[in-house]
């Protein structure tokens, strides 16, 4: 057995983090989760922050679908017998074809 691989292995028993960010307090198991976590939090190309969580963007599109998720579900399922919410406008579209029969 290769021995970096047993090294990397044995992290997922120990806990141990030796990866830290060097933004914040967060260490990882693993070299490429701590740069995920870098770029998608602290990463210069990424000059769309949200608000609520932090979390970076490259475009502002991506941003603003983003910010759907801290919303809630607002959009409610038109159906009268249906308590179904729904994120988008598209998706609610779908489901209420469940409950309607074309013929």
């Amino acid at each position: 057995m290769d021995k970096s691989f047993l090294t990397t292995h044995m992290r997922s028993h120990t806990g141990e983090k030796p990866f830290k960010c060097k933004e914040c307090p967060e260490s990882f198991m693993f070299r490429h989760e701590q740069i995920d976590h870098q770029s998608k939090l602290h990463g210069e190309k990424m000059p769309f922050i949200c608000s609520k969580c932090k979390t970076r963007f490259m475009i502002k599109s991506s941003l603003k679908a983003h910010l759907k998720i801290h919303r809630g579900k607002p959009i409610k399922c038109p159906y009268p017998e249906c308590d179904k919410r729904f994120v988008e406008k598209g998706n609610m579209k779908n489901h209420f074809k469940t409950h309607v029969s074309i013929f």
